[in-house]
């Protein structure tokens, strides 16, 4: 891999913008972008610059692909565990969120009994679509449905590996 994709490559892995890149080395953005597009390359002042921030040795910025394979799978795997973490944590919260509204719901039935009675005077569990519409708590339950698929979702992409 040349510098040129090195650069742009580590810097989209760590976040940054090219604003945001130029801002930390001391240079216009346009400097970045011509780095980038290999219209130019850094001088070594700015290679120094750039290992520090992107927490690489200068060998791999400026060496080609041969000898640094081992260096590019670590860098890709710990830019992959940042998003799988993300998913998780996503995940995480959107089953707790879930799991929150329903515990609400259930101790405000068991607080006042008169929710959950039923058109016909029979008590509706919180579970039962009725309970829902006798309460008319659509919005909740659309909410609680969308929390849980997004859980899902990113739990899927934790497990599968971003597939």
């Amino acid at each position: 891999m040349s510098i040129n994709n090195k650069i742009k490559l580590l810097r989209k892995k760590n976040g940054l913008s090219q604003e945001q890149l130029s801002e930390k080395i001391g240079l216009s953005r346009q400097a970045i972008s011509r780095w980038e597009t290999g219209d130019s390359v850094p001088d070594i002042d700015n290679i120094v610059k750039l290992s520090d921030i992107f927490n690489v040795s200068t060998d791999y910025l400026l060496k080609y692909n041969t000898e640094n394979q081992e260096e590019d799978e670590y860098i890709s795997k710990r830019y992959n565990n940042k998003k799988l973490n993300k998913n998780l944590l996503i995940g995480t919260i959107g089953i707790s969120i879930t799991l929150g509204i329903i515990l609400i719901a259930y101790f405000i039935t068991l607080i006042n009994p008169e929710l959950k009675i039923g058109d016909n005077g029979v008590n509706l569990s919180i579970l039962e679509w009725g309970f829902i519409a006798h309460n008319d708590l659509y919005p909740l339950a659309f909410f609680v449905i969308i929390c849980f698929v997004v859980s899902i979702y990113h739990y899927g992409k934790y497990y599968f590996n971003d597939i």
